[in-house]
């Protein structure tokens, strides 16, 4: 796995664990 495949795949996974977080706090928000 080279260095940009990494990166975006720390991405990917930040956004889904910030997205499920937010979801949790804020339901209403995604309603």
């Amino acid at each position: 796995m080279n260095t940009i495949t990494a990166v975006i795949g720390l991405i990917i996974v930040v956004a889904l664990v910030a997205y499920l977080i937010i979801s949790l706090i804020d339901p209403e928000r995604f309603a």
